[in-house]
């Protein structure tokens, strides 16, 4: 079992990432590193491996594409004296290499997107999509972001394009059709396809731990998603019952919604 306290006790693991080389890479919250974790169980420090290598800053969420290539999306939200927030897009193709900027925005900035900030997903030819301000957006060719889904306003409508409508999109992934399957807050899970088409997989309006067909399963707080080869569908859900906190693994499978596991139940607040 690996222990990340050993190497950083006041740290908080923040991004997961699994490589084709079978190493589970770490992304830190607050001490701004990436770790590298082998089955055995030994940890190092993929970035920045030496002191010539550029800080980053707050990880949100690391990716790999088909390559090798790692993707990290990096939040700045309490920067250092005299800058700016900011957030980028990073990607490490060498890993003793410093990363390339594929996007990077300041606040002030007319493509600072301070609402909201969510997750990354990254295709296995490297296309990028990010979750932000009720928005699904894709990292064109030209290095600019542009919503594929969604508009600035919250709600719920399933359609094309800037029709359709999100509140609080957050943890992403995509099937192996490239469809972006969507977390959202609100309670409910989204699909977003290759043909800007939404639509909903599971959840209602209403908020709850309700088990069952799609439109009639109920979610707490979903906030991040994984989707298997069988296109099975990963849910990470945080549920606050009382003065009680705990997490729900649930998966939704040929339509229905299944629990299968209660994390930390019980712990109190």
């Amino acid at each position: 079992m690996a222990d990340l306290g050993k190497v950083s006790p006041e740290e908080s693991p923040h991004a997961l990432a699994l490589g084709s080389d079978g190493h589970l890479y770490v992304g830190g919250y607050y001490k701004n590193s990436v770790w590298k974790v082998a089955p055995t169980g030994e940890i190092s420090t993929l970035y920045p491996g030496s002191e010539k290598q550029n800080r980053i800053d707050e990880v949100l969420n690391l990716s790999f594409d088909d390559r090798g290539s790692l993707y990290i999306l990096e939040w700045s939200y309490s920067p250092s004296p005299g800058v700016g927030r900011r957030f980028r897009i990073l990607r490490l193709s060498a890993m003793d290499a410093e990363p390339s900027i594929l996007f990077a925005a300041t606040e002030g900035d007319d493509d600072f997107l301070n609402l909201h900030l969510g997750s990354m997903a990254v295709s296995k030819d490297g296309a990028i999509f990010i979750s932000c301000g009720h928005r699904v957006w894709k990292l064109n060719t030209e290095g600019k972001l542009n919503p594929i889904a969604g508009a600035s306003e919250p709600g719920y409508v399933n359609g094309l394009g800037k029709n359709a409508r999100f509140s609080h999109p957050y943890g992403m992934a995509l099937d192996g059709n490239g469809n972006i399957v969507v977390a959202e807050m609100s309670g409910r899970i989204r699909s977003v396809g290759t043909d800007g088409k939404v639509s909903t997989l599971a959840g209602a309006k209403d908020r709850g731990s309700q088990d069952g067909p799609g439109e009639k399963a109920r979610f707490e707080v979903p906030f991040a998603v994984a989707v298997g080869s069988d296109r099975s569908v990963y849910v990470a859900e945080f549920v606050q019952e009382g003065q009680t906190r705990f997490y729900r693994i649930r998966v939704i499978r040929k339509g229905k919604v299944t629990t299968l596991a209660t994390v930390d139940s019980k712990k109190p607040a």
